[in-house]
């Protein structure tokens, strides 16, 4: 006796396929986001340059202290460097 094998149903999972929408609505979908888009750009332009300078001041901060803690590592990897040689020099002595 051979086994058969079960044949699962696929079901749909979710919406449509893409190639079951009409192109009309696909079109209509494209036409409503662009004039939200269109209707929407002003609002988000002035948004953003208000909160430019905010994000200009943060940026600014953010190198300043960058720029601080690579000229610390770099004493700090001085110091650990005149550390060793003169360790390493009293050694060989």
């Amino acid at each position: 006796m051979a086994k058969g094998k079960k044949k699962k149903k696929k079901g749909k999972k979710g919406g449509a396929a893409a190639e079951e929408v009409p192109l009309g609505t696909k079109l209509q979908y494209i036409g409503v986001g662009m004039v939200l888009g269109v209707a929407a750009a002003p609002t988000v332009r002035k948004w953003i340059e208000r909160a430019r300078p905010e994000i200009d001041k943060l940026l600014e901060r953010l190198t300043a202290q960058a720029e601080e803690l690579a000229e610390n590592a770099g004493d700090f990897m001085a110091t650990a460097r005149g550390r060793v040689s003169a360790k390493s020099h009293d050694d060989t002595n």
